[in-house]
């Protein structure tokens, strides 16, 4: 099965365009299929469409674009869902801490940009605590260990 798949990597958003969940690329195909979203078609100039399913199955997949192969060819895998019936805001927060921020982060190191395995990791606060910097999603992001101790 191909990787990327697995990964929940797809923002959904509800019909007001509010986030809501992010989901694997497997759960989305079939949602996007049934007609109970549409996939957000983001250019590179920031133009942003949504498209349907028939026109996604067409759609070229670009150099930046992940995709799984199918009999009729490669099919770019959506990044952002828009759901066209729900318009509720869940309640639930995600919790803060290190899985969160990783999840956030996408696993990346955002001060050299690397792919860090689950040991190599850690949070780093952007304004040090002794600086008074508070302890939150805005001041914090994931960091190599070994450039976080310098």
């Amino acid at each position: 099965m191909n990787d990327i798949l697995t990964k929940s990597t797809v923002l959904v958003l509800n019909r007001n365009w509010q986030a809501i969940a992010v989901k694997k690329p497997m759960e989305t195909f079939g949602i996007i299929a049934t007609g109970a979203a549409t996939a957000l078609d983001i250019e590179t100039g920031g133009h942003i469409r949504p498209v349907t399913w028939t026109e996604w199955l067409t759609l070229p997949v670009r150099e930046d674009d992940n995709a799984i192969g199918t009999v009729n060819g490669p099919v770019r895998v959506p990044s952002v869902l828009v759901l066209a019936r729900f318009d509720k805001v869940p309640k639930k927060r995600p919790k803060f801490g290190v899985r969160g921020i990783w999840e956030r982060d996408g696993g990346l190191c955002q001060y050299t940009g690397r792919k860090l395995r689950p040991h190599e990791g850690n949070i780093d606060h952007v304004v040090p605590l002794s600086r008074g910097g508070p302890t939150s999603w805005d001041n914090c992001v994931l960091a190599d260990k070994r450039v976080n101790s310098r």
